[in-house]
């Protein structure tokens, strides 16, 4: 399955851990993202990509067959 979100990553402070970090905003409001986020079962790891992709993520999740869940 893919899991599907789209957001803007904002200026701000981030945690220095020693990783890379980013400061993120969604529509639904942060409670909302982790709460719809968690229900749907991630993989511990996400990637990010630049602009909105979730409709091309959704076609190619129809293309091979796969389930998607966008969660904004």
């Amino acid at each position: 399955m893919l899991l599907v979100a789209e957001g803007a990553s904002v200026t701000g402070p981030v945690l220095q851990i020693g990783n890379t970090n980013s400061r993120y905003r969604f529509a639904i409001g942060a409670k909302g993202f982790m709460n719809a986020w968690s229900k749907a079962g991630p993989a511990h790891h996400c990637a990010i990509g630049v602009g909105h992709l979730a409709g091309r993520l959704e076609k190619l999740a129809a293309l091979l067959q796969i389930e998607v869940q966008r969660v904004c």
